[in-house]
């Protein structure tokens, strides 16, 4: 288990960092690295957690992506909530339609089982 979550965090070269509410949720766009968050100021009393991209100045070309903070990153995320939410009815409908397709979800490892043995159709 411990391996597997080792694995994870450094999937394709890149390390996964647990460290701030965001860090390692946000995806540059232009290089596809995490961004994380870094602390600006730290030992004045303009002190500042911004979020980036890790990987912003270990090329020679920098990421062009900006920074955010963690209010900012907050604002897009009740942004993109409230949409989904719009769409409550919808989403609901289309997972239940999924399930339905399915059918008994109640026992994966008997749909997983019939699967192997070859004994479920699908049409």
């Amino acid at each position: 288990m411990v391996q597997q979550e080792i694995k994870k965090r450094i999937k394709g070269g890149r390390r996964y960092s647990g460290v701030g509410i965001f860090g390692s949720k946000i995806k540059c766009m232009e290089c596809g690295s995490w961004y994380g968050a870094k602390v600006w100021h730290s030992t004045d009393k303009y002190k500042k957690i911004v979020y980036r991209c890790n990987y912003k100045y270990e090329d020679k070309k920098v990421c062009e992506t900006p920074n955010l903070t963690e209010e900012e990153i907050k604002e897009i995320a009740v942004i993109e909530i409230n949409k989904v939410l719009r769409n409550k009815k919808e989403i609901i409908e289309t997972i239940e339609n999924v399930i339905s397709k399915i059918g008994d979800i109640s026992n994966p490892n008997k749909k997983e089982n019939q699967i192997r043995a070859g004994t479920k159709s699908y049409n």
